[in-house]
């Protein structure tokens, strides 16, 4: 019985602290003057076609870099914060002059690296 308590209230723990993750940006030389941001979208499993909410954001310096970003706990996709979701799920992305690949299914405290790229014109 108290296992099962400890496990409810990690459980209810992990819903409450800050999903946080870490972004190691690599950035070529031949990007000087770019501009970009990473963005940290919040969204549920459970509504694969619904638009994600905004959960974080930060401007890229366009040097290499390592930033945190930690996910509004109020953002919300659909009207739902990441607490009140069947299945929340987090997953970066680059927006801007620049581009990577996106990060998906991101774990909270994990650490991502991303090499920009120049936007195709």
């Amino acid at each position: 019985m108290r296992r099962a308590l400890g496990l409810v209230g990690l459980s209810l723990l992990s819903r409450i602290m800050a999903f946080q993750i870490t972004v190691n940006v690599v950035v070529p030389p031949e990007l000087a003057g770019k501009t970009g941001k990473a963005l940290l979208y919040v969204h549920d499993k459970m509504l694969a076609d619904a638009p994600a909410g905004l959960a974080a954001e930060k401007a890229l310096s366009m040097k290499d870099e390592t930033l945190v970003l930690e996910a509004d706990p109020n953002a919300e996709q659909v009207g739902k914060k990441a607490a009140d979701m069947i299945q929340p799920a987090y997953y970066l992305s680059i927006s801007g002059d620049v581009f990577a690949d996106p990060a998906f299914s991101l774990s909270n405290g994990q650490v991502v690296t991303v090499t920009l790229r120049a936007r195709s014109s």
